[in-house]
């Protein structure tokens, strides 16, 4: 059932993982007005933007493998092992407030990671 629609699957969490791309453009916004954390250095800042460069690059295989079948095994993989323990040290530290505001962040990551696991073991 979910290998039938992996396509559409990757395409639209691709899509939606793509929104943290604004951490690299807009750094400062998006830790105060999406997250409320404040960046207090240029270290912060500089690694905070750099990990929505890392997730547009996920985002850019996700939607990648939605159309090229030969891709999409090794993207779920990829993306798997940068969402499972994503979402795992956000419900870890769940009552931090840092960790509060990604709550909707790793329940989708919880969602997209059931999907990729199901794909990968053929279902």
């Amino acid at each position: 059932m979910i290998t039938e629609h992996i396509d559409l699957i990757l395409l639209v969490t691709g899509c939606i993982t793509s929104v943290v791309t604004l951490q690299f453009f807009f750094p400062d916004m998006y830790a105060n007005k999406i997250l409320k954390i404040e960046l207090v250095d240029d270290v912060s800042r500089f690694y905070f933007a750099h990990w929505g460069l890392v997730v547009l690059s996920i985002s850019i295989m996700l939607v990648s493998a939605s159309f090229i079948p030969e891709m999409q095994k090794p993207v779920a993989f990829a993306t798997l092992i940068e969402k499972a323990p994503l979402a795992f040290l956000v419900f870890k530290n769940y009552k931090k407030p840092y960790a509060k505001m990604m709550l909707p962040a790793a329940m989708f990551d919880t969602v997209c990671s059931v999907l990729y696991v199901l794909f990968l073991l053929g279902f």
